[in-house]
Protein backbone atom coordinates (compact mmCIF):
# COMPACT_ATOMS: atom_id res chain seq x y z
CA UNK A 1 0.00 0.00 0.00
CA UNK A 2 1.16 3.32 -0.77
CA UNK A 3 0.01 6.49 0.01
CA UNK A 4 1.47 10.10 -1.88
CA UNK A 5 0.65 13.38 -0.62
CA UNK A 6 2.33 16.70 -1.08
CA UNK A 7 1.37 19.26 1.81
CA UNK A 8 1.75 22.86 1.23
CA UNK A 9 3.34 25.61 3.53
CA UNK A 10 1.72 25.39 6.45
CA UNK A 11 -1.18 22.87 5.80
CA UNK A 12 -1.71 20.10 8.02
CA UNK A 13 -2.44 16.94 6.53
CA UNK A 14 -4.69 13.93 8.10
CA UNK A 15 -5.80 10.90 6.65
CA UNK A 16 -7.48 7.35 7.85
CA UNK A 17 -6.13 4.16 6.12
CA UNK A 18 -7.82 0.96 6.38
CA UNK A 19 -5.57 -1.93 6.01
CA UNK A 20 -6.99 -5.17 4.23
CA UNK A 21 -6.93 -8.25 6.49
CA UNK A 22 -3.09 -9.55 6.00
CA UNK A 23 -2.84 -12.59 3.99
CA UNK A 24 0.44 -13.27 5.42
CA UNK A 25 1.57 -13.67 9.83
CA UNK A 26 4.88 -13.02 11.73
CA UNK A 27 6.73 -14.75 13.91
CA UNK A 28 8.06 -12.49 17.12
CA UNK A 29 9.87 -14.30 20.32
CA UNK A 30 11.79 -12.55 23.44
CA UNK A 31 14.77 -14.59 24.57
CA UNK A 32 15.37 -14.65 27.84
CA UNK A 33 18.34 -16.33 30.24
CA UNK A 34 17.65 -18.87 32.83
CA UNK A 35 17.74 -16.01 35.50
CA UNK A 36 14.99 -13.71 33.57
CA UNK A 37 17.84 -10.97 31.84
CA UNK A 38 17.16 -10.94 28.07
CA UNK A 39 19.40 -12.65 25.83
CA UNK A 40 21.16 -10.42 22.97
CA UNK A 41 23.44 -11.70 20.38
CA UNK A 42 21.83 -15.40 19.34
CA UNK A 43 21.38 -16.20 16.29
CA UNK A 44 18.10 -17.52 14.89
CA UNK A 45 17.25 -19.21 12.11
CA UNK A 46 14.03 -19.59 10.32
CA UNK A 47 13.49 -23.05 8.10
CA UNK A 48 10.71 -24.58 6.31
CA UNK A 49 10.02 -27.50 8.39
CA UNK A 50 9.12 -29.76 5.18
CA UNK A 51 12.18 -29.10 2.91
CA UNK A 52 14.26 -28.05 5.76
CA UNK A 53 15.58 -24.99 4.06
CA UNK A 54 16.63 -22.01 5.57
CA UNK A 55 14.16 -19.00 5.06
CA UNK A 56 15.87 -16.19 6.96
CA UNK A 57 17.89 -15.38 9.97
CA UNK A 58 18.49 -12.69 12.31
CA UNK A 59 20.10 -11.84 15.53
CA UNK A 60 18.45 -11.17 18.91
CA UNK A 61 18.77 -7.37 19.68
CA UNK A 62 19.46 -5.83 23.18
CA UNK A 63 16.01 -6.85 24.09
CA UNK A 64 16.49 -10.48 23.23
CA UNK A 65 13.82 -10.28 20.33
CA UNK A 66 13.81 -12.02 17.27
CA UNK A 67 10.84 -11.14 14.35
CA UNK A 68 10.66 -13.17 11.33
CA UNK A 69 7.73 -12.15 8.62
CA UNK A 70 6.25 -11.46 6.32
CA UNK A 71 5.36 -16.26 6.39
CA UNK A 72 2.78 -17.28 4.72
CA UNK A 73 -0.56 -18.64 6.80
CA UNK A 74 -0.89 -22.45 7.32
CA UNK A 75 2.95 -23.48 6.66
CA UNK A 76 4.70 -24.98 9.58
CA UNK A 77 8.06 -23.38 10.31
CA UNK A 78 10.86 -24.62 12.42
CA UNK A 79 13.20 -22.03 14.68
CA UNK A 80 16.96 -22.61 15.60
CA UNK A 81 18.63 -21.36 18.07
CA UNK A 82 22.64 -21.23 18.38
CA UNK A 83 23.84 -19.78 21.32
CA UNK A 84 26.55 -17.56 21.20
CA UNK A 85 30.20 -19.27 22.03
CA UNK A 86 31.42 -17.71 25.50
CA UNK A 87 34.88 -17.89 24.04
CA UNK A 88 37.35 -15.81 21.57
CA UNK A 89 39.21 -17.61 18.91
CA UNK A 90 41.27 -15.27 16.74
CA UNK A 91 41.96 -16.49 12.88
CA UNK A 92 45.33 -15.47 11.56
CA UNK A 93 45.97 -14.87 7.66
CA UNK A 94 48.71 -14.38 6.27
CA UNK A 95 48.91 -11.51 3.78
CA UNK A 96 49.39 -12.09 0.36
Amino acid sequence: MFLNFHPAPGERVETTLTLPEPETASFFARLLRIDGSPAPGVLALLFDAQSDALLEQAVSDEGGRICFGPLAAGRLYTVRLHLAQPTTRILEAPCV
